[in-house]
C-alpha cells in the first residue's frame, strides 16, 4: 500500500480514507500547514510516496515555496496540487502551479468528482519512471556517503531493505562503518522510533555474552540479586546490532538461532518464554561461509543472520571518495564543537590521504580517516585557523620516515639532523626516531643551531612550524613538553 501525506487546512479527508485505501493508498499523516518547516520532518519521518497539496491555500506563498524546497531536496518525491475549485471561473487559477506542472513535477486534480480525479493522478505520478525511489539525504546515512560504485550499491540495498524484518547481515574490514550501515538501517526503518542496541560479541566469554543478550533472572546464579533485562529485551519494537558475530561462541550460537526463529526469549535461570519483536542486524570482518565450512559458525544460523547481505568495501577501494568524507567529518566535528572549520583540505593534505596505503589492520579505513582529521582539528581551532593543515599521517609514500625507522635512511644522528635542516625530516617523525625525550631535544637544539648559522638568525616559532609543516601551537606544545625540561630557544643565544 502507498503511503501519502496529505497537506490542506479544511478538507475533511477522514470520510474519504475507506476510498484511499481501496486504491491502494494509506494517509500517513495529514497536516494544516505547507510551511516546509513542518512537512520536511515529515516528509522524512514517513517517507511517503506521495505528497498531496492544497492548490488555494490561503498563504499560497508557502504551498509554492513548498514545492519548490521539496523539488531541491527530494526531486524524487511526486507531488500532486489538489483543490476542489481548482478550474471555477470566479476564482484566480494558480499560473505559478500552472508553470510547474509544464515541467512535469506536479499534477493539478481537477473539479468533477475531486476524489476520483485525485486518485488517478497520484495513481498516473506514482506509475512514472520519474518517480521511483524518494532520494534520501545523506545526513540519514552518516558516513555512509560516497559516489563511488560500491558505496551507491550499498545505498540502494540501505534504501530498499530499510524496512521489514528481513536481518541483515554486514561485511567489511575494521573500520570501514559496518555499525554506521546498520545505525542507517534503523534511522530509515519504520523501527526508528524505537530503540537501537547495540553488543559487540568480541572478547566476550559465552556466559557473559549470554546474560548480556536474554538478561537472567533473580536468583540465577550467586551475585544475581534481581532481575536483568537482556538486550533482546531492552531491543522489543526497534533494532538490535550484533557486532563481529563471527566471534560468538558456537554453542550459544544455537540459543541466538532460537532467538531469531521463535521470536522469544528466555532469560538465564527462568522458564518464561518471553515474546519479542526485534529487528536482528549483525557485522563481522571474517567470512562466515568459510567458518561455516570449517565448522566454525552454525550453517542454520549463517544462513538466518544473512537474509540481506550488504559488503563494504575498504577505503583503499574507494579513494575516490575521501574528499566528500572529510568534508563530512569535518562537518560533524563543526556540529559537535560549534565551530565553522572548512570542510574541505589543502591540496598536499589531499594528496597525503589519496596517497596513503590505507593497508594493514590497524591502518584501515574511516575510523583512522576519523582520527587523523580529529587530530587536525584540534590543531587548527587551538589556533584558531579556518582550515585544516599539515596533517599528520604515517607512511604516506616510500619516502615517509614514519615509516622507515628500522631503515638505512638514517643510520645515525648526523644523517638525521641534516635531512631535518632540509625540512625533509616531520615534528612527528622527530619523536618517533628519537628514543627519549632527553634525544629529541638534543637533535632538536642542534637543528636550531646549525638552521641559526646557516641563516645567519634564530628560527622562531613560526619557522619552525613551517620547517616541520605543524602549527604553532603544536610548535609551542613540543618545545614546552608539557612543562618538563622545556626547550628555550633563547638558549642559542
Amino acid at each position: 500500500m502507498k503511503r501519502f501525506i496529505f497537506v490542506d487546512d479544511d478538507f475533511e479527508i477522514d470520510q474519504h480514507l475507506e476510498t484511499f485505501e481501496q486504491n491502494d493508498f494509506q494517509l500517513a499523516e495529514r497536516l494544516i500547514s505547507p510551511n516546509p518547516t513542518d512537512v520536511l520532518p515529515s516528509i522524512a519521518k514517513n517517507k511517503p510516496d506521495i505528497l498531496v497539496l492544497d492548490a488555494l491555500y490561503e498563504k499560497r506563498d508557502l504551498g509554492l515555496e513548498l514545492c519548490k524546497t521539496i523539488r531541491t531536496k527530494y526531486p524524487k518525491l511526486p507531488v500532486v496540487v489538489f483543490s476542489e475549485h481548482l478550474f471555477d471561473d470566479n476564482l484566480e487559477k494558480p499560473e505559478e502551479y500552472m508553470e510547474l506542472e509544464k515541467e512535469g513535477y506536479v499534477r493539478v486534480a481537477y473539479k468533477d468528482n475531486p476524489i476520483i480525479a485525485l486518485i488517478e493522478h497520484m495513481k498516473h505520478l506514482i506509475d512514472d519512471p520519474n518517480y521511483k525511489v524518494i532520494p534520501i539525504d545523506k545526513d540519514d546515512f552518516g558516513f555512509v556517503v560516497g559516489d563511488t560504485e560500491e558505496m551507491r550499491a550499498v545505498a540502494k540495498t540501505i534504501k530498499k531493505h530499510a524496512d521489514g524484518m528481513q536481518s541483515v547481515f554486514i561485511y567489511g574490514e575494521s573500520g570501514t562503518g559496518k555499525e554506521l550501515v546498520a545505525k542507517a538501517f534503523h534511522k530509515l526503518s519504520n523501527r526508528e522510533e524505537g530503540k537501537y542496541v547495540a553488543f559487540n560479541v568480541a572478547g566476550v566469554n559465552a556466559t557473559v555474552a549470554e546474560n548480556e543478550l536474554f538478561g537472567h533472572e533473580k536468583g540465577a546464579f550467586t551475585g544475581a540479586h534481581q532481575i536483568k533485562k537482556g538486550l533482546f529485551e531492552m531491543a522489543d519494537g526497534g533494532t538490535i546490532f550484533l557486532d563481529e558475530i563471527g566471534d560468538l561462541d558456537y554453542n550459544l550460537q544455537s540459543k541466538l538461532l532460537r532467538v531469531i526463529g521463535e521470536k522469544t526469549v528466555r532469560r538465564v535461570g527462568g522458564n518464561q518464554e518471553i515474546k519479542i519483536n526485534v529487528r536482528v542486524l549483525s557485522a563481522s570482518n571474517k567470512n562466515l561461509k568459510e567458518m561455516v565450512e570449517k565448522k566454525q559458525f552454525r550453517e542454520d544460523l549463517y544462513y538466518r543472520l544473512n537474509q540481506i547481505f550488504v559488503s563494504l568495501p575498504p577505503l583503499r577501494s574507494r579513494r575516490g571518495d575521501i574528499p566528500e568524507l572529510c568534508g563530512f567529518i569535518i562537518n560533524e566535528l563543526n556540529k559537535v564543537n560549534k565551530y565553522d572549520i572548512a570542510p574541505k583540505l589543502l591540496p598536499q593534505d589531499k594528496k597525503k590521504l589519496m596517497e596513503y596505503s590505507w593497508e594493514g589492520k590497524d591502518n584501515g579505513n574511516i575510523r583512522k580517516l576519523k582520527s587523523i582529521l580529529e587530530k587536525a582539528y584540534v590543531e587548527a581551532k587551538d589556533d584558531k585557523s579556518k582550515i585544516l593543515y599539515g596533517l599528520e599521517v604515517e607512511d604516506i609514500s616510500n619516502t615517509s620516515v614514519a615509516s622507515t625507522s628500522t631503515s638505512s635512511s638514517f643510520v645515525n644522528d648526523e644523517n638525521f639532523i641534516q635531512e631535518c635542516c632540509n625540512g625533509k625530516v616531520k615534528l612527528e617523525d622527530l619523536k618517533k626516531l628519537s628514543l627519549n625525550w632527553e634525544k629529541q631535544r638534543e637533535n632538536t637544539l642542534e637543528v636550531i643551531r646549525r638552521l641559526t648559522e646557516k641563516n645567519k638568525k634564530r628560527p622562531g616559532q613560526r619557522e619552525l612550524a613551517k620547517l616541520f609543516s605543524v602549527t604553532q601551537d603544536t610548535i609551542k606544545q613540543f618545545l614546552h613538553n608539557k612543562g618538563q625540561h622545556p626547550i628555550k630557544l633563547r638558549e642559542l643565544d
